[in-house]
């Protein structure tokens, strides 16, 4: 749930305003764009998981995972159907084919899901500036 307005939901998840989830997906992609997910400096051997591994997930950091993936800011683009999966953000549909991180990840390189991830990541903030932006227009009249 992205509202146009902070405030509580009876689900436990706070919905977050489109600004801030329009912010934290073009964080994102710069990471991707950039680099950060290629392996940790700290754990070379380990390959870093899209969306799991980086500031955009309520448990970057964390020990453990405290936080309940409902709470997070992508569980409206994840199917309702995948929302009790161990990680849902892995099951966000990224094209009209329906391919998801989880279904990528075995069976692709891992440029193929990373420019799966990237081309989700454009197209979502690009769908939240227009819609922005027409609030916006409307709130100007």
């Amino acid at each position: 749930m992205i509202a146009e307005n902070s405030g509580s939901d009876r689900g436990g998840a706070v919905p977050m305003e489109k600004r801030e989830v329009l912010e934290k997906l073009r964080a994102e992609l710069g990471a991707l764009e950039y680099g950060r997910t290629r392996r940790s400096v700290h754990m070379p051997w380990e390959e870093i998981s899209f969306f799991q591994d980086s500031a955009s997930c309520l448990n970057y950091g964390l020990e453990g995972r405290p936080h309940p993936c409902g709470q997070c800011m992508l569980m409206p683009f994840v199917p309702e159907s995948s929302r009790s999966a161990n990680v849902p953000c892995h099951h966000i549909p990224l094209d009209g084919r329906g391919n998801t991180i989880e279904n990528l990840d075995r069976g692709y390189n891992r440029h193929s899901v990373e420019e799966a991830v990237i081309g989700w990541l454009r197209t979502k903030i690009t769908q939240l500036e227009e819609e922005l932006a027409v609030k916006e227009i409307a709130v100007g009249r």
